[in-house]
């Protein structure tokens, strides 16, 4: 499950720990919004995508990785 919300921090959304009761696979959409604002910022201002991902992910709490389900604010 994907879900496109990104609430808060640290707790999932209801869709989110529904799935995860269910024993699926879920995240939020915070990963899709700091993917979406790097490559923006990137875009406006040429700076690397790279380490402007990393810069946003890390302000946010979220790890390195590329997996999306790995990418969310209440991961197990």
């Amino acid at each position: 499950i994907y879900d496109a919300a990104y609430g808060g921090l640290g707790a999932p959304s209801p869709l989110v720990a529904q799935g995860r009761t269910a024993g699926l696979r879920a995240a939020d959409g915070l990963g899709m919004l700091v993917e979406q604002a790097a490559l923006a910022l990137n875009r406006w201002t040429g700076a690397p995508l790279r380490d402007v991902r990393t810069a946003m992910k890390r302000s946010v709490g979220l790890p390195q990785s590329d997996d999306p389900f790995d990418s969310d604010s209440g991961a197990d």
